[in-house]
């Protein structure tokens, strides 16, 4: 329902009721945002809900065609996600159910994946067809930029001359990621990284978080509720010393030993991305201890000792140098960067700012 998806998105709920209850729907929707911001569920929710025998404020979720839609058996309702060629139609299956039951948890494609083709066009080709049951027929592509250039003239077709009664949503990082053509086809609508205090309150309300961690893992998921997910399960400690070690390393670490360590780091992107975003933490966390003498997250005896050490190392001008050069990899990681050439490059940086 829309009163709870997508999760810490209240202005975006509000939205989808009024363009559910609006009786003007447009034929194309596109949902852009960060990973983890509820550009999925919002998605699903809406097109699940156009099958829904009860009404305008989501799917119910109980009635038959909810149960349908809920497991991919609804002849009007379809799902399209990214895969490799080879991969099998049954997979493809379960992954979108996985998607459809868990929007936030589902497996993300794989770098270099993208809509197959030949699926494009069975699915685009089903979707002109019209409605199998009488009402409307919905299609989600989700992460829409893996479409290739040379496929998208399929989807063009069915933008500018929609069936009746349908609705296509896709869902993407941003719009430039998509071609200009299939952008001005569709009413867009961003999603705004969740709010630390929306992250955190979902977070607390699982009863296997402690507010500790819930704390953490909303600080260091950069708004993406999947993030935050993830990072619950995840050895917060043992993040947190990647992080403060990393940043040591930078200003203090020997040649050969930190350009090995930054090789091993680069091998895993996700890994990077995390122990940025810790560090991040710390600078900040740094900072607050130089100018007040005090921490904002967990101030215990240990997390008091690193403060104290980094502090000795980073000065608020090496500080912002670092929070820089981390915002700097971010932004690149878009375009496929070379993670070990931007772990140096930070590297070097820093030390040239010692």
């Amino acid at each position: 329902m829309f009163s709870e998806t997508p999760i810490g998105q209240p202005r975006i709920r509000r939205i989808l009721e009024r363009i559910r209850t609006s009786g003007r729907l447009p034929h194309a929707l596109l949902f852009w945002g960060p990973e983890g911001t509820g550009k999925t569920s919002a998605a699903i929710e809406l097109a699940r809900s156009l099958h829904c025998d009860r009404g305008e404020t989501g799917a119910c979720g109980e009635c038959a065609p909810c149960g349908r839609t809920g497991t991919l058996g609804h002849a009007d309702f379809n799902v399209i996600v990214p895969a490799m060629r080879k991969t099998k139609d049954a997979e493809l299956r379960r992954v979108a159910e996985e998607a459809v039951s868990d929007p936030y948890g589902y497996p993300m494609p794989d770098e270099g994946t993208s809509v197959v083709v030949e699926r494009l066009r069975e699915a685009v080709k089903e979707f002109t067809l019209g409605s199998f049951e009488g009402g409307w027929r919905t299609m989600v592509f989700l992460d829409a930029h893996r479409i290739r250039p040379e496929s998208a003239n399929i989807l063009l077709k069915t933008l500018e001359e929609p069936p009746e009664q349908s609705l296509m949503i896709l869902t993407a990082p941003a719009p430039e990621r998509l071609l200009p053509t299939i952008v001005s086809r569709c009413q867009a609508l961003a999603f705004p990284p969740v709010s630390r205090t929306e992250l955190k309150a979902h977070l607390t309300s699982l009863t296997s978080v402690s507010e500790t961690v819930a704390e953490y893992a909303a600080d260091a998921s950069g708004g993406s509720l999947r993030r935050a997910i993830a990072l619950t399960g995840e050895d917060v400690a043992g993040l947190q010393a990647r992080a403060s070690r990393f940043l040591e390393a930078l200003v203090t670490g020997r040649e050969a030993h930190t350009f090995l360590a930054l090789e091993q780091l680069a091998s895993d992107k996700q890994e990077v991305f995390d122990v940025l975003q810790a560090a991040e933490i710390w600078l900040a966390d740094t900072l607050r201890f130089r100018q007040r003498g005090e921490a904002a997250f967990a101030p215990e005896a240990p997390r008091i000792q690193t403060l104290r050490e980094l502090s000795s190392l980073f000065d608020e001008k090496l500080i912002d140098t670092a929070a820089r050069e981390i915002e700097r990899i971010r932004d690149m990681s878009l375009r496929n960067i070379n993670l070990q050439v931007s772990l140096v490059s930070m590297w070097r940086t820093l030390q040239r700012a010692v």
